[in-house]
């Protein structure tokens, strides 16, 4: 049996390997009953949003916290590339994040440079006073001598345990798209659609034709993307693939929507509207 500090199988890594293709989905509002729910319904990866939300460091700790507790990967999205705001997001015990706007080498090696332990990175090491590492004293993390928290294969497990998936959201991130996997090895890529849509004007023929690109670009690097499922994508799953179910705020947004739309169809049928 593994040391408790010791660094646990990514799940999510471990089924984009073997199958079935991952579930992932976002989670942006504020509550960590959502993440449970989630859990409970078989998702498998979950995306704490640090970028577009309020969400800080002790929020998104009790999310990942909730995610482990429910058996799901808990990745986080960043506001940006950063060595620090990796590292405490990772301290608290994510095991993947997302970055956004990924769109050069040099993006794809700052995010190395953030994600992982030297020699591969630069992320600082906490030693046992991390909860990674479960707050561990100096006398356990020595007791094993096959599994000690400062060792070399330590360092090598705590980096084989994180996933990365990249965001490209943009026609330059699309250009050097072959040379971002090169260099970045990153476990999945997204494909943003706001920013993209964003980024020329509107124009879904622009948008369908880089989406088509990325997908045979990352298909060809046997790299997998992010497929959606409602509604289904037109682009065939290969190994390595995922599935999103979306933003659950979206989801819970629609839902809404679509009770209220009902409730005052009712009103009016029964000739009680104004």
């Amino acid at each position: 049996m593994l040391p408790a500090y010791w660094p646990k199988e990514n799940r999510f890594r471990t089924m984009l390997r073997e199958g079935p293709p991952p579930m992932i989905m976002w989670i942006s509002l504020d509550s960590v009953n959502l993440v449970e729910m989630l859990g409970a319904y078989g998702v498998d990866a979950v995306i704490i949003d640090c970028e577009h939300t309020t969400t800080g460091l002790d929020e998104a700790q009790s999310k990942v916290i909730a995610a482990e507790r429910a058996g799901m990967t808990a990745f986080v999205r960043p506001s940006h590339v950063d060595v620090a705001e990796t590292g405490r997001l990772l301290t608290i015990g994510a095991q993947g994040v997302v970055y956004s706007m990924i769109s050069n080498a040099a993006d794809a090696e700052a995010a190395n440079r953030a994600v992982y332990y030297p020699p591969r990175g630069v992320r600082g090491f906490a030693g046992p006073h991390g909860r990674y590492a479960r707050w561990t004293s100096n006398l356990a993390a020595n007791e094993d001598p096959d599994h000690k928290l400062l060792s070399s294969a330590y360092i090598k497990a705590a980096n084989e345990s994180i996933a990365t998936i990249y965001c490209i959201e943009n026609d330059e991130g699309l250009e050097n798209l072959e040379k971002v996997l090169e260099i970045g090895r990153p476990d999945g890529v997204m494909f943003g659609y706001g920013d993209y849509l964003v980024s020329v004007d509107f124009n879904q023929a622009k948008m369908a034709a880089a989406k088509r690109r990325m997908y045979e670009i990352c298909r060809s690097n046997s790299v997998g993307i992010a497929l959606n499922a409602v509604p289904a994508d037109d682009q065939e799953y290969y190994p390595g693939c995922f599935f999103t179910g979306g933003v659950e705020a979206t989801c819970i947004s629609d839902a809404f929507y679509t009770r209220v739309k009902a409730v005052r169809a009712r009103i009016a049928e029964l000739g009680l509207s104004k």
